[in-house]
């Protein structure tokens, strides 16, 4: 709090009150005196008064200078100062309520109130946003407590409300033994009826706390807008939206919390406020959001059930017996026929003659009393095929059984709200070629897996293959299903014994034979054979159906299942038993021909949620059918089992409006740093753009979405795409204030019924608004460049360079020989109480782990923060390798699946262990299996394996793994090379990995995350001397154990030279091959790595066993000594192989970092020599020889693939595109001159073509839109360049006339606009951007609104027709400016260069115009004559 002691605009204005110029204070603020405070003791201390010469020195040098009337004021002004500081002493002292009252002195609120304003420029602090002065004392009373208390909103009232009330009044207060009259205290209260009033009170709420200093009015203001937010999100059904009573509770659960973690509220040493952090940590904090939890809505009382329901199918009895008007006499009525089940509503009650139909015939139950086409009692043994004409399409094609649906919604709730919708899972049994699970992973659930017993190449999807007809087969996708992840189930069992075509017969040839019957749905009697077994095998797969379908209905599961509509399937016993008596079940149904399905078939959804009744659709007859009928050998109806993509899309859509309507977090739809992976985020921030769709837009399709409420038949009636405005109907209701939908506007859901309200009529649908031109130019020119808002540098690495930038090298040198020896004397304790951890450890584990305090590990892993805490109980226990792989939460989430289970692996052990054993017999290389054994039997003299071991003595259940030899080299720390053999154990073989599931994906941190995060050092920490050092973890896998339950899969199979046949020994560590022992090892490494960055203060990172060390000049010394600790404390062996010293190249993963010119923030990277050579030798001698065979080209693109994948651009791709050709190529095939060409570049550009340099500096950043146009012949092509700030620097307009056309179309295609819109962009890039006006560290965006040349672009592929040659020119300029190229989407309505692509100019200056000759493009492009 500022005094007036204090307050430095209060000693402002009282010196110019007494009469002090500018320049005096000028004087005194140079001496060090900018408040009362100070002046009061700069000369003598309070009581005893300055003489007059000290006073004149404070004004001048000269005191004969200072006039009598300047020495008053200064005077007077310290005698103030002195008084005022007394007399603060005296209330202290005294205890009066005087010392205790909190607020600012006139003169300081009036200047932090115009800071205020300045800072928060564009914000009218004005009307309801200007903060009465009691606001500011109010909040003043908790920075004299200095801790935080809930501050009331309502308290923060207006300054005209102040202003307008009355004075107070005065009160008489008893204060210890003083009587004191003050004003009474006005605790006034604004007004809170309304979200509008509430939005202006929390925000006045956060003016006063940023003018107090207690927190910025960004971090206040976000949490206000988090609260206000809550109330817009929609409620899943039945519940209702947060209430501003909920989030003021939310609020006062804020500050409490607050109160409970934060201590003081003083700035930081660094300058930070406590209260920003915490703030921001309150939006994922349960004991707040929990009040913000939609809540059930109050229940209609629902009416009492008659005592005594009618039998079903009985005559309904007029009501009042035989009153007047109620019939004459006995008899009946001859409307009295029985009730049509809800199930057939909708359907034809009789059959074209006028005989009544059986309704149980034609229901699950059916009817035993007659054959088909016979009568029973009840009716004709028809079915109902076609629908009546009186009901409607929603009646017709949607037939429910109940309504009650609350209960399912709040399980489906309950599992997806609050998680991303990227983090969802689906699946789909019985998914063929999985198109329906391309399509639910293309709207955002990435993880998503089809199951099935086939799998072909024609799959869209990944498709676990599976025998859903076993016991082993079933086990695995109840367990996949168990997860808490997936969200929703589709079946679409095979219909082949269940399909009506059967009872088709043929006037010739042969006819499929009828497995069942409207009487026999479950099958024939009289089946038997192959017969039966199809049919028995189909009834096990419609059994699990409606057992999946039951199970998701019971655990708050999405579940439909799909079939035809007089598919025999919907009768079966096997699945109608598991669906009798559900609520909540609903059948939806569609011709697929209206989904662009060849052929009219008339298709069931069965589902437990309404929302897919948007999916019923009859055919309307606009469009031709094919016929169904045997075509080339093969019926017809095998060509219709793939669902339409359009009905996928359909479907997809529906799923996707779910998740979110139930609480799921959308998908950013645009670039979002949490969102992105590290490894991707790393080579964003260097300028390497990935492939495909990995990254989001750097700006979303649309500037806004609105959802539009209404009648069905209105939505329907509104465009796809708005051509123009188009006015909303009064009916209809938007998400947000719009009267029409405006041009360029955009369909993106399909009306579909709104949850409960469905049968309101109330449905609903979305539309994206377009960008305008200006508005995207705006929006692109905020986020600037991907790498300068994606540093690809892990959060551990970030807090570390914060530290370090704040801390001087002495201090961090201090604090890390802290943690040395803090962490020193932990261990020595341990030791001396005999505690390791490893107490109930089976013997064989405490056996690998001597030497290793696991107590320790648990305690520094986490004393380092890391989220697995429970890896130094799996290290205690060892690790599995067969079934679920435990995740730590520390990689990135990617869920893999197994294929097989545990028990196949090993029923499968007994006849797998002989073909192993034979295989291993016959071994191929005499040398390299010395080797093996070699190094096999080392680890068993080190207790790392047991044996040898015949055949014979292995267990019937042990599962045996084939040992194979590999040569590698390695590049020692002196550069020089040498060469090993490395023993796999090939656990994919045993089929021990395919019965391994994880959830996350091991992300190492590879080369561009080591450049990425020296980048950032640099930035932070400034200019530094940095060096560097490689450590590899001496036989890693080996300081590991397995489980005691995994040691029966670790059975090892190797040839014995010695005995010339293969011995088995049994691992007792981690084996190198295993999906499982990777992870596991790589949880164990990350540790390491937490540790020596959150305790050690190490900037280091890990790419499995290798960790490559920087420090600057001064402190090299200190870290080799702490990361030598780290690993000595924990007992890991450090290899002697790479050991060298810090210097300023160092080699790592195959390459050379060179860090000499790190002092000026510039890093370079390159292969090393040796493989530089290896390259060059090989390449040259292809080139010798003018031939290529298939395994040369492998070998060559794989070595040439790791070191431009290290080192180099897009450029590269496209030589490397030639090599490809030569995949097929049988024996040694002469190499053409395009190959030539491209291995000479490969050789002289790339591998000797310099090192890649890293500047640390983001350079300028430009924004280049480029168009073109066709119309009648002729083309048009403009581009627009501008800076990073939205202003345009240059533009161009040029048309392509019919000739120039012509030769842009030597094939005489129907349109050549995919060619202009290139052309566009190399005229744009060459033109705007010539080679002589970028810096290497330019960074440039390219924005482009056509989709196939942006894909282009991005993959770097060129192709070999003339849009091919194109293309190589822009790679050729993006390599040849040494410039950071990414390549962006603009949608067309938003791209400021459409007008220049069609000659117009009017929105741009004359004077920025670049003309340009498009025959003098087209003559480089070798395409015209000069």
């Amino acid at each position: 709090m500022a005094t007036i002691l204090d307050s430095r605009a209060a000693f402002v204005a009282r010196a110019q009150e007494h009469g002090l110029t500018t320049d005096q204070l000028g004087r005194l603020r140079d001496q060090g005196i900018t408040s009362l405070a100070q002046l009061a003791f700069a000369l003598t201390t309070p009581g005893t008064a300055p003489d007059e010469e000290s006073l004149k020195s404070l004004l001048s040098d000269n005191p004969d200078q200072v006039t009598v009337g300047q020495l008053s004021s200064i005077r007077r002004l310290t005698f103030d100062a002195q008084t005022l500081s007394a007399a603060q002493v005296k209330h202290i002292l005294a205890g009066t309520e005087t010392a205790r009252k909190a607020e600012l002195v006139p003169a300081e609120r009036s200047q932090r109130i115009q800071d205020q304003r300045d800072r928060l420029q564009g914000m009218d602090l004005s009307g309801p946003l200007e903060c009465s002065h009691a606001s500011y004392d109010y909040v003043a009373k908790m920075l004299e407590q200095g801790t935080p208390m809930y501050l009331e909103p309502h308290r923060f009232t207006t300054r005209s409300a102040e202003v307008a009330r009355e004075k107070p009044g005065k009160e008489i207060i008893l204060d210890q033994t003083h009587l004191t009259v003050k004003e009474i205290e006005n605790k006034d209260k604004c007004p809170m009826q309304g979200e509008l009033q509430v939005f202006q009170a929390l925000t006045r709420h956060s003016l006063a706390c940023d003018l107090m200093g207690v927190c910025t009015f960004r971090t206040m203001e976000k949490w206000h807008r988090f609260l206000m937010d809550s109330m817009q999100i929609a409620a899943p059904p039945g519940y209702k939206s947060a209430t501003i009573e909920q989030i003021l509770r939310a609020d006062r659960a804020g500050w409490i919390r607050l109160a409970e973690r934060i201590d003081t509220l003083r700035r930081a040493p660094d300058g930070s406020l406590p209260l920003d952090k915490a703030i921001d940590e309150l939006r994922t904090d349960p004991n707040v959001v929990f009040h913000m939890m939609p809540l059930p809505m109050p229940r209609a009382q629902e009416k009492p059930a008659p005592t005594k329901p009618a039998k079903k199918d009985s005559p309904q009895k007029p009501q009042g017996g035989q009153g007047k008007g109620r019939g004459k006499g006995k008899g009946k009525s001859k409307n009295n026929k029985g009730k049509m089940p809800l199930e057939l509503v909708g359907f034809n009650q009789t059959t074209k003659s006028g005989k009544r139909v059986c309704y149980n015939y034609n229901l699950a139950r059916s009817c035993p009393y007659a054959e088909p086409n016979k009568e029973c009692s009840k009716g004709m043994h028809k079915n109902l095929l076609e629908p009546g004409p009186k009901p409607d399409l929603p009646d017709r094609c949607i037939k429910r059984h109940h309504d009650n649906f609350s209960q399912f919604d709040v399980q489906f709730s309950e599992r997806v709200f609050g998680k991303s919708i990227a983090d969802l899972l689906f699946v789909e049994v019985f998914s063929g070629t999985g198109g329906l699970t391309a399509a639910i992973r293309h709207i955002g659930l990435a993880h998503s897996i089809g199951v099935d017993a086939h799998v072909t190449k024609r799959v869209k999807a990944p498709v676990i293959r599976l025998d859903l007809t076993s016991e082993h087969g079933i086990e695995l996708p109840w367990r996949i299903l168990q997860q808490d992840n997936v969200v929703a189930v589709h079946l679409g069992p095979p219909c082949g014994t269940s399909s009506r075509a059967r009872d088709i017969r043929r006037r010739s040839g042969s006819d499929p034979k009828p497995l069942r019957s409207v009487i026999h749905p479950d099958g024939l009697p009289w089946l038997q054979g192959l017969d039966l077994q199809r049919v028995t095998s189909a009834n096990k797969l419609y059994d699990l159906t409606g057992r999946i379908f039951a199970w998701c209905c019971d655990n708050g599961l999405l579940c439909t299942i799909e079939n035809p509509v007089r598919s025999h399937m919907w009768r079966t016993s096997h699945l109608s038993n598991h669906l009798h008596g559900r609520s909540g079940i609903i059948e939806v149904c569609f011709h697929t021909c209206m989904y662009l399905a060849q052929r009219k078939k008339r298709t069931k959804l069965l589902t437990n949620h309404k929302a897919f009744t948007a999916l019923a659709c009859d055919c309307d007859d606009s469009h031709q059918h094919l016929p169904w009928r045997l075509t080339g050998g093969q019926w017809a109806t095998a060509q219709e089992t793939e669902y339409p993509h359009k009905f996928c899309q359909a479907y997809a859509k529906v799923c996707y409006h779910l998740f979110l309507q139930h609480g799921a977090v959308a998908i950013p739809q645009q670039m979002d740093l949490d969102a992105v992976q590290l490894t991707q985020a790393s080579r964003a921030a260097l300028g390497t753009q990935p492939r495909g769709k990995k990254l989001k837009p750097l700006v979303r399709e649309y500037a806004a979405k609105v959802t539009i409420q209404g009648p069905q038949e209105c939505l329907q009636a509104l465009p796809d795409k708005c051509l123009s405005d188009v006015p909303l109907p009064a009916t209809c209701t938007p998400s947000f204030a719009l009267s029409a939908l405006p041009t360029h506007a955009t369909r993106l859901q399909p009306p579909m019924p709104l949850g409960d309200n469905a049968d309101l009529g109330i449905w609903t649908t979305e539309y994206g608004i377009a960008w305008k031109p200006n508005e995207f130019i705006q929006q692109a020119a905020g986020l600037s460049h991907p790498g300068h808002f994606m540093d690809g540098v892990h959060p551990a690495m970030v807090e570390l360079f914060d530290r370090l930038a704040r801390t001087s090298t002495a201090d961090a040198a201090l604090e890390r020989s802290a943690q040395m020896r803090k962490w020193l004397l932990r261990a020595q304790e341990l030791r001396e109480q005999g505690v390791d951890g490893l107490e109930q450890s089976p013997l064989h584990i405490k056996r690998i782990l001597k030497g290793k305090n696991m107590q320790l590990f648990d305690e520094m892993n986490r004393a380092a923060g890391s989220p697995d805490t429970g890896l130094a109980s799996n290290v205690c226990q060892g690790f599995d390798l067969m079934g679920a792989i435990p995740a730590g939460g520390i990689f990135p989430c990617k869920y893999t699946h197994a294929t097989l289970t545990p028990g196949q692996v090993r029923d499968m052990a007994k006849l797998s262990k002989q073909a192993t054993w034979r295989a291993t017999g016959r071994c191929k290389g005499q040398d390299l299996a010395a080797e093996v054994y070699k190094a096999t039997c080392d680890e068993c003299d080190k207790g790392w394996l047991h044996g040898p071991f015949q055949l014979q003595e292995l267990p019937d259940e042990a599962v045996l793994t084939r040992r194979f030899g590999i040569q590698q080299s390695a590049t020692l720390g002196d550069g020089s090379r040498v060469y090993k053999t490395r023993p796999i154990d090939d656990f994919s073989e045993s089929l021990v990995n395919s019965t391994n599931s994880c959830s996350e994906a091991i992300q190492p941190m590879s080369i561009d995350m080591i450049l990425a995060a020296l980048a950032m050092r640099a930035r932070k920490c400034g200019a530094e001397k940095l060096f560097g050092k490689a450590i590899d973890l001496r036989k890693a896998y080996k300081h590991l154990p397995l489980s005691e339950s995994a040691l029966g899969d670790a059975y090892i199979c190797v040839f014995s030279p010695e005995a010339d046949q293969p011995v088995a020994f049994q691992s007792q560590v981690l084996p190198f091959g295993a999906r499982a022992a990777v992870m596991g090892f790589c949880r164990v490494s990350y540790a390491l790595w937490l540790m020596g960055v959150a305790i050690f203060n190490l900037h280091w990172t890990v790419f499995f066993d290798d960790f490559y060390l920087i420090s600057s000049e001064p402190e090299r010394r200190h870290i080799d000594l702490a990361q030598g600790v780290l690993f000595q404390l924990l007992g890991w062996e450090v290899s002697s192989e790479k050991g060298a010293d810090f210097d300023a190249v160092a080699r790592i993963l195959g390459v050379q970092i060179d860090l000499s010119e790190s002092c000026i923030g510039v890093f370079t990277v390159c292969n090393v020599d040796a493989r530089v050579k290896e390259l060059v030798a090989t390449i040259d001698h292809i080139l010798s020889q003018q031939t290529l065979s298939a395994a040369e080209m492998r070998v060559l693109r794989g070595r040439l693939v790791f070191a431009e994948a290290q080192i180099f651009g897009r450029i590269a791709g496209l030589h490397m595109q030639q090599l490809g050709r030569w995949e097929h190529a049988v024996g040694h095939s002469p190499i053409d001159p395009d190959l030539e060409e491209s291995l000479s570049f490969l050789r002289d550009r790339i591998i000797l073509g310099g090192p890649r340099r890293i500047i640390s500096d983001h350079g300028r950043t430009f924004h280049l839109y480029t168009d073109a146009c066709l119309e009648n012949g002729v083309g048009g092509i403009g581009g627009v360049l501008l800076d990073q700030c939205g202003k345009v620097l240059s533009f161009f307009s040029q048309v392509v006339s019919e000739h120039q056309v012509a030769l842009l179309n030597p094939k005489h295609k129907e349109t050549i606009i995919f060619e202009l819109e290139a052309l566009a962009v190399l005229v744009g890039c060459t033109t705007l951007l010539p080679a002589e006006g970028i810096l290497p560290n330019d960074r440039i965006v390219v924005f482009i609104d056509n989709n196939s040349v942006l894909s282009r672009l991005i993959s770097g592929r060129c192709g070999s027709e003339l849009d091919g040659k194109i293309f190589q020119h822009v790679l050729e300029w993006e390599y040849n400016t040494n410039s950071v190229c990414w390549y962006e989407r603009v949608p067309s309505a938003a791209n400021v260069a459409d007008g220049p692509s069609r000659g117009d100019k009017s929105d741009l200056e004359e004077n920025l115009e670049i003309f340009v000759e498009v025959s003098d493009v087209l003559h480089a492009l070798s395409l015209a004559s000069p």
